[in-house]
């Protein structure tokens, strides 16, 4: 049996290696390519949606494979665990599967997880990012995710010390973590 793959947000960095992955799979084919022009109806006769798409629109994106009873992966970052729940209903309801990754990279899902653990024995703790400059979300979900990962790891040790955090230039806070975002041209 093949899975047919509706892929939201193909034109994307991450979507078309998704497509490139997909369609050399063996049983696997891509059923549909959805962009920001796209109509939802496209996905409708695909076995399983994957969203790369943006947190903006990733919710809907959720939405509309419930409706239609499509599994899903979401690899769209800024997923927190309110807004699952926020979502949580309609899956259940539909009786379909969804899946959220925050990051495809394993290095990153790492890093995070390190982070997580060397964040009680550090008073002071930033987070400093980069990616390309085509990257819409700043701070990427990434960051966000694993600020809050630190902040969790370090709630018998109290917030990280982050001085002058009233200055623009000091970053943005998330979960009391500074998070300093660069998207510049030639980062990978």
């Amino acid at each position: 049996m093949t899975t047919r793959v509706a892929i939201v947000g193909a034109t994307g960095k991450l979507g078309g290696i998704i497509r490139d992955v997909v369609a050399a799979e063996p049983g696997f084919e891509v059923h549909s390519e959805l962009d920001s022009r796209s109509a939802m109806s496209e996905l409708d006769g695909a076995d399983l949606v994957v969203d790369a798409t943006t947190p903006a629109v990733s919710i809907d994106i959720v939405k509309a494979a419930a409706e239609r009873g499509i599994d899903i992966i979401v690899g769209t970052s800024g997923w927190s665990a309110e807004r699952i729940a926020r979502v949580r209903p309609e899956i259940e309801q539909a009786g379909i599967r969804a899946v959220f990754i925050p990051n495809f990279s394993l290095g990153s899902v790492i890093g995070s997880a390190l982070s997580a653990a060397a964040a009680p024995f550090f008073s002071s703790i930033e987070i400093i990012e980069a990616h390309r400059e085509t990257k819409i979300d700043s701070p990427s979900g990434t960051a966000v995710r694993t600020a809050e990962l630190i902040a969790a790891a370090r709630a018998d040790a109290g917030p990280v010390a982050a001085p002058h955090v009233d200055q623009r230039a000091r970053g943005q806070q998330v979960a009391s973590v500074p998070i300093h975002s660069l998207r510049r041209p030639g980062v990978v």
